[in-house]
């Protein structure tokens, strides 16, 4: 039996030393397997953490029960698109350490924890003809997590808790994540939520998954190349003719999940998550593969199940009927819009570093070309059609939104501060800044700006992190959270950046706008001076043509609105602005 499991990078190494090694190395787990029957345990990893993880005795212990294997994916490391370079590891693992009369394989993360039976109930259903197994996993917030976990171990390098103890665990650390999806409160719910649970009691939770982790399989070679994630293509396009067994059972099964609290924040929304909303949301992504899943309720038990299980069985029942029936009809799993762009993403960060070519793990996908920068025309269009920054076009969508921050950057620019730009995605579209500063430099104070898009994670946190170091000598900043949308910045966001500010500086004033667009000016702004890269000499004269009338159109559809005349539901662009000043200040 063939082990596998993709780890890399100092956020994931730690843990899984700490505790899911451990976990694997519980009596019943990894030592009563390997007492029936060959284990391989393949750890799929940078060549540079290849050192720390040999030096840990969880691995020697390891090493004395399983043929363990590094494998490199040095040449499959993005810092865009993780999902792709993980699926890619799966499949590398696969093809280099299946034999050529196949064999089984258990696929695990990283951050999984393993209760002290758990591959006890997968090898039972392997051996039983499961061809293919699925299971859940409880998410959990791993700073709190991790304290309980460390409180149980037997030894440094064993850690060996029952289902039930686990499932204790998680139910007192449970990610936020977990909580939007509950069905049974509503007070805010997840539009990336794809396993929802019901809590009829204190120590029991009642799932439904959508999107269930591919645990195990019976590969027949030659493994596949990827052509989608994981755990949407894996099983379906490795395993046709699979009907996967799911691990429905917390006493069977239980792998907790360790995430950091921040994971997914950016997807919370205010009120409940109704069928239709879910619907909307599944639809956007899922296949006939996931849908499928939902239909087999998930338990995960501290304690008998008493009375209110079987009512929260039958609501999870009526709340999948009904999102089925609303949702759309399943995406295809060929070329599927969500691989092909994280694809794309993964291939223009490797391109970036001048790696070009795919490797042999990656199907051959229908890609558009990269776009290639702006050239003199399409900079020239973009100018006529939308203005440049601090002389933004009325009819631009974020255009009020420029007119709040061209009045912070002229307060400051009177008070004669230096401006130092964080975030120029944000403020160096909208406001003519100088350059940003040297922030080592023994400048005079300065007036520190940080603009980030709410919805990403990623560049917030890479923002806040090119921020810090210049928050030690500002004397003022100003935070700017942008959101476009139907609703408003976030709760959740907002208090995320107040709280992080507070740390450094004292804040004085909190600012809200609620800024109207029409929808149609958002998606139309900027698409036609886009088509100038390679066009011909005539393409672009239809183009001027068409910019030309889409101008008139756009002033038409602003006065319209400005009028009353436009009836139609606007869209908003909504901004929080947070200012403080370094405490003693004035």
């Amino acid at each position: 039996m063939l082990l596998v499991v993709p780890v890399w990078g100092s956020a994931y190494l730690r843990p899984f030393v700490d505790f899911a090694l451990p976990s694997l190395l519980a009596d019943e787990n990894i030592p009563a397997v390997a007492a029936t029957r060959p284990v391989s345990f393949s750890i799929v990893t940078r060549t540079q953490d290849i050192p720390a993880l040999r030096a840990s005795r969880a691995l020697d212990e390891l090493s004395a029960l399983a043929d363990v294997d590094f494998i490199s994916i040095d040449d499959l490391l993005s810092s865009a698109a993780t999902y792709v370079t993980l699926t890619l590891a799966y499949h590398r693992a696969l093809a280099r350490s299946i034999g050529p009369d196949g064999g089984s394989a258990v696929l695990l993360n990283s951050d999984f924890i393993l209760s002290r039976n758990a591959l006890g109930g997968l090898v039972r259903a392997l051996d039983a003809g499961a061809t293919a197994v699925l299971s859940p996993s409880l998410r959990v917030i791993e700073s709190e997590a991790v304290e309980l976990l460390a409180a149980r171990k037997q030894s440094p390098t064993v850690l060996s808790v029952s289902a039930r103890d686990l499932v204790s665990i998680a139910l007192r650390t449970l990610h936020p994540t977990v909580l939007c999806a509950r069905m049974d409160q509503g007070e805010i719910h997840s539009t990336g939520a794809h396993l929802y649970v019901w809590r009829p009691e204190p120590q029991t939770l009642v799932g439904r998954g959508f999107c269930l982790f591919p645990l195990a399989l019976k590969i027949k070679p030659p493994v596949r190349s990827a052509e989608s994630f994981c755990d949407y293509g894996l099983i379906p396009l490795q395993v046709p003719d699979a009907k996967p067994v799911i691990l429905n059972d917390s006493d069977e099964f239980f792998a907790l999940e360790l995430a950091a609290l921040e994971h997914e924040l950016d997807l919370f929304q205010i009120g409940r998550a109704d069928p239709k909303r879910a619907a909307k949301a599944i639809g956007r992504w899922s296949v006939k593969f996931h849908r499928d899943q939902a239909h087999t309720p998930l338990f995960f038990r501290a304690a008998d199940p008493g009375p209110g299980v079987a009512s929260a069985v039958e609501a999870s029942e009526t709340f999948v009927n009904e999102v089925l029936a609303s949702a759309p009809e399943p995406l295809l799993l060929k070329d599927h819009v969500g691989w092909l762009a994280a694809v794309a993403m993964w291939r223009a960060d490797r391109a970036e570093r001048g790696v070009v070519a795919d490797p042999p793990e990656l199907a051959s996908a229908r890609m558009e070309p990269p776009r290639p920068p702006p050239g003199p025309v399409r900079r020239l269009a973009r100018a006529l059609l939308a203005g440049r920054p601090g002389r933004l076009r009325f009819w631009h969508p974020r255009w009020r939104v420029a007119r709040v921050l061209s009045g912070l950057a002229r307060r400051d620019h009177d008070l004669d501060l230096q401006a130092q730009v964080i975030g120029r995605s944000v403020f160096g579209e909208l406001c003519a800044f100088d350059s940003d500063l040297d922030t080592t430099a023994a400048a005079r104070p300065s007036s520190l700006f940080v603009g980030i898009l709410a919805s990403r994670t990623e560049e917030r946190t890479q923002a806040l992190a090119m921020a810090a170091p210049a928050l030690e000598r500002a004397t003022a900043a100003t935070v700017l959270l942008l959101a476009e949308g139907s609703s408003a910045v976030e709760r959740h966001n907002l208090a995320a950046m107040f709280s992080w500010l507070e740390a450094h500086m004292e804040v004085r004033r909190l600012r809200m706008y609620d800024l109207r667009i029409d929808e149609w000016v958002r998606r139309t702004h900027g698409r036609l001076a886009d088509q100038f890269a390679g066009a011909t000499v005539w393409r672009k004269l239809l183009l001027v043509g068409a910019s030309a009338v889409a101008v008139g159109v756009m002033t038409a559809v602003s006065c319209a609105r400005l009028l009353g005349i436009q009836q139609r539901s606007p869209k908003h662009v909504s901004i929080a602005i947070l200012e403080a000043q370094r405490r003693g200040s004035p």
